[in-house]
């Protein structure tokens, strides 16, 4: 996919595969972040943008809503990204492309955090991230001179479920039993 595409609308994705779960969508811009709250929305799933323009109390508030369930996604613009700790959210939605790395594995770990009830993290990755970057979850090897961060696994070591879309390591099964 070029940058501007996407392989499935974040809400057709959110509702194939996010089980209901509460979501972060990573957008690419304000316009983006708002088209796509509008459309989780109509789609009857409470959803609203998270940004760094908002005044800190509305933005305070919206993050609780989130937290207590009221809203089920946030589209996100720059927000929350990295530093972000709410271990209860459980879907991730990558509807933009991240051009390094660490962004990449950042937004994937607002979902990888343990929480009591949470039993799996959802990445859905709209954009192709994993096969530019590799599984968030793959070693990687840090450096302060050269390349800041390098996976330590081949790109093709990465496999794709051809029935329900999923990836996951070569010489694995589909972790959803296809």
């Amino acid at each position: 996919l070029d940058p501007t595409q996407v392989a499935l609308d974040p809400v057709a994705a959110y509702q194939r595969h996010g089980e209901g779960g509460r979501a972060i969508v990573f957008c690419i811009s304000r316009k983006h972040a708002a088209i796509t709250s509008e459309e989780f929305n109509s789609a009857g799933i409470p959803c609203a943008v998270i940004d760094g323009t908002m005044a800190k109390g509305l933005r305070a508030e919206t993050l609780q809503r989130h937290r207590c369930g009221e809203l089920r996604v946030l589209a996100s613009i720059g927000v929350l990204t990295e530093g972000y700790d709410d271990p209860g959210v459980s879907v991730a939605i990558l509807a933009r492309g991240f051009g390094h790395p660490g962004l990449y594995i950042q937004c994937c770990g607002r979902v990888l955090r343990p929480f009591d009830g949470k039993e799996k993290a959802i990445i859905i990755d709209l954009i192709g991230n994993c096969w530019e970057h590799g599984s968030p979850d793959y070693p990687w090897t840090y450096s302060l001179s050269g390349k800041a961060m390098k996976s330590n696994v081949l790109k093709d070591a990465i496999r794709q479920c051809a029935k329900c879309g999923a990836i996951f390591a070569a010489g694995k099964s589909c972790p959803n039993g296809c």
